[in-house]
């Protein structure tokens, strides 16, 4: 994996998302659960629309897949996950899409390529993150960056990013 630390980015995204247990019709990973049906929801919206969402950057559009917890995720297991990209007007969003803001933070950020896309990875960073930074992850949300680097699950050359955020430093003891 390839680790790089970004400090006190915020994220405003434009997007779709689904709040319960993204694995009741399929385990992690596979592109027939309800995470795999919101990409595909989104993306047939945006085929549809092409314009509904000016994806940044320009050219090389990353979308970005959040999981966000609530209170009721470690009672019931479900959670928020959204998916979208960054624009530079998510005000003028469509109304079948949802504005979605993270607050800033330092990201551990690791590029995960072909077999490292394993069951586990989560761990991993995990305790890379506080080997690394000094600092453990925050546990209330996590991103995921996918670009044209990113070819598909069983793609042994794909990859993308796992942008974690870190505890901050006046907190982390």
């Amino acid at each position: 994996m390839e680790y790089r630390l970004e400090r006190a980015r915020p994220f405003v995204l434009v997007g779709m998302n689904f709040f319960g247990n993204p694995f009741r019709s399929a385990g992690a990973w596979d592109e027939d659960n309800e995470i795999g049906s919101l990409w595909k929801r989104l993306m047939a919206y945006l085929a549809a629309d092409p314009g509904a969402v000016a994806a940044l950057p320009r050219g090389d559009p990353a979308w970005f897949e959040a999981h966000v917890l609530h209170p009721s995720s470690a009672v019931n297991g479900d959670y928020e996950v959204f998916i979208g990209a960054e624009t530079a007007e998510p005000l003028a969003s469509p109304a079948a899409c949802v504005v979605k803001v993270l607050p800033a933070a330092d990201y551990a950020v690791a590029t995960l390529r072909g077999d490292e896309m394993t069951p586990g990875w989560e761990e991993r960073l995990a305790a890379d993150a506080l080997a690394r930074y000094g600092r453990p992850l925050a546990r209330g949300w996590g991103l995921q960056r996918y670009d044209s680097r990113f070819k598909g699950l069983g793609d042994p050359g794909s990859a993308f990013e796992a942008w974690s955020p870190l505890v901050p430093p006046d907190t982390a003891r």
